[in-house]
C-alpha cells in the first residue's frame, strides 16, 4: 500500500483520479476534501543595508484580527529577493535572511 497526497482544485479531482488509475494501475482511490483558513497578508518593499550596500527586499507581513485588535503574525522576506542579494553580496541565503528579518522586525516592533 502506498499513499499519494495531492492538493488540487475541486474541479480537478476526477481528472487526477483518472490519471492516477491509469498511471499506477490501482483498483481504487480514496480522496478527502479539506478546508483552509487564510489570514490577511500584504506584500511590501523595504530597502535594507548589508555591508554598506542597499538592497530592495519584498516581504510578506501577515496579521490576524483578534479581540486585542490587529495582531502581527509573521514577517517573511521573499526567497527570490534573498537569493539575489546572496549572489550579489557573497553571503549565504540564511545569513541574508537573518539580516533582513532583523531590519524588518525593527519596523514592526510596535506590535
Amino acid at each position: 500500500s502506498h499513499t499519494i497526497k495531492v492538493l488540487c482544485y475541486p474541479e480537478q479531482i476526477f481528472d487526477l483520479i483518472e490519471t492516477i488509475i491509469h498511471e499506477v494501475g490501482t483498483l481504487g482511490v480514496r480522496f478527502n476534501t479539506i478546508s483552509r483558513v487564510c489570514i490577511e497578508r500584504k506584500v511590501e518593499k523595504k530597502n535594507i543595508q548589508i555591508d554598506e550596500k542597499i538592497y530592495e527586499v519584498n516581504y510578506k507581513i501577515s496579521f490576524i484580527e483578534s479581540k486585542k485588535g490587529e495582531e502581527l503574525i509573521n514577517i517573511k522576506p521573499e526567497y527570490e529577493d534573498l537569493k539575489k542579494i546572496s549572489i550579489r553580496s557573497g553571503l549565504s541565503i540564511k545569513k541574508v535572511q537573518l539580516l533582513a528579518q532583523a531590519e524588518l522586525k525593527q519596523i514592526y516592533s510596535k506590535y
